[in-house]
């Protein structure tokens, strides 16, 4: 699960995260129209499997192709991205060997 999810997952009840995080055009789905309607979800909805992956691509979107594209929260220092150091870490030692082999001009490079 994403960070960004886990954190206001934890910050609000599932009712209040759905009302929240529900995107507008998301709004017909029937299991949002349950929920409106009996307080709940069904059993065995997907509505909020749908929420976060939505969550996952907006987020996505916006720290890649979006990123340039109008007031963006990287352009407004609204938000930034980190990177963990362990997946850094990991990713680092996946690629050196395939970096230094076969970029012949980056041959000499090294792990920081």
């Amino acid at each position: 699960m994403l960070p960004f999810v886990e954190y206001w997952a934890d910050k609000m009840d599932r009712n209040r995260y759905i009302a929240t995080f529900l995107a507008p055009n998301m709004e017909w789905l029937s299991d949002y129209d349950h929920l409106k309607e009996h307080g709940d979800l069904s059993e065995g909805s997907t509505l909020l499997q749908h929420i976060n992956n939505r969550i996952g691509w907006e987020i996505f979107s916006e720290y890649g192709f979006q990123t340039r594209i109008g007031r963006t929260l990287e352009k407004t220092s609204s938000s930034v991205v980190y990177l963990d150091p362990w997946h850094l870490e990991q990713a680092t030692e996946r690629m050196l060997e395939a970096i230094q082999n076969e970029i012949g001009l980056l041959r000499r490079v090294e792990r920081f």
